[in-house]
């Protein structure tokens, strides 16, 4: 049998920079890019691409996926939804919303139209007090 190891030197990195946790901490809450970049005074653009390298270094294939694990992980009471009643539909369509789907693929699988949707979206984020997609993504499942 052959063994070998990485030295710590050539391994890469995985943990997070303060930076990337702070904005990572910002997207659980169910904050857009635009407002998590206010929060930490950088433009949208670099906080998107710190989600990206983010969700890359956790192994996750979307941002949406990535601020899902972490309004889990942290259970920030920040980013759950008051006690609405939702209607079965709109416990139908948030369940597609936070497995990342658009509001036409949402459409298509539930044989709606996309105005449809999009209305049952916008009850969901008055009824929850969501401010954006994003905010719905990190609500728990089955809110």
């Amino acid at each position: 049998m052959l063994f070998l190891e990485n030295p710590p030197a050539v391994r890469a990195t995985r943990s997070l920079s303060a930076a990337e946790v702070q904005t990572l901490t910002l997207a659980a809450r169910g904050l857009t890019n635009k407002l998590v970049a206010y929060g930490l005074g950088i433009s949208p653009v670099a906080a998107s691409r710190r989600l990206e390298s983010i969700a890359v270094k956790v192994g996750l294939m979307s941002r949406s996926d990535l601020v899902r694990v972490a309004s889990i992980l942290t259970r920030d009471p920040r980013s759950e939804a008051p006690d609405a009643v939702l209607t079965t539909a709109e416990r139908e369509v948030l369940e597609l919303i936070q497995t990342g789907l658009t509001n036409a693929e949402i459409a298509r699988m539930r044989s709606r139209s996309v105005r449809t949707v999009a209305n049952q979206v916008a009850a969901l984020l008055e009824k929850t007090g969501c401010i954006s997609r994003r905010g719905l993504t990190a609500l728990p499942m089955g809110s």
